[in-house]
């Protein structure tokens, strides 16, 4: 399992870098699952962004040939939670395997769930 702590400010574009950062890690261990923990970030996303962000990730991770749709990936945070909502719903409904927490021991759970 990969785990990453995201801090601060974060635009799309930095977003996008940080998920194109993290993507040779993935790759390089084989890695199936991920938790992200934004409990300390600040997203400056707008809805359209929001709802643009599944797709993004699809392609970044395609561009470094890692198959999104094999991979489970737990987003934690206390805060924005209806954003991360709704990127939870476009995702599943584009066939991904995200979900939201607010719980770092159920996101966990979850994430090594077989």
């Amino acid at each position: 399992m990969l785990e990453v702590r995201l801090y601060g400010d974060f635009t799309l574009s930095e977003i996008k870098d940080t998920l194109a950062e993290f993507t040779g890690i993935i790759k390089e261990k084989d890695c199936k699952r991920i938790l992200t923990d934004y409990r300390e970030a600040n997203l400056k996303l707008s809805v359209t962004g929001i709802f643009r962000m599944p797709e993004i990730v699809v392609d970044i991770f395609s561009s470094t040939g890692i198959n999104l749709y094999q991979l489970r990936r737990a987003l934690i945070t206390t805060k924005f939670l209806k954003d991360f909502k709704f990127f939870e719903t476009v995702s599943l409904n584009r066939g991904q395997n995200a979900r939201v927490f607010d719980n770092m021991d159920e996101a966990r759970s979850w994430l090594l769930e077989e």
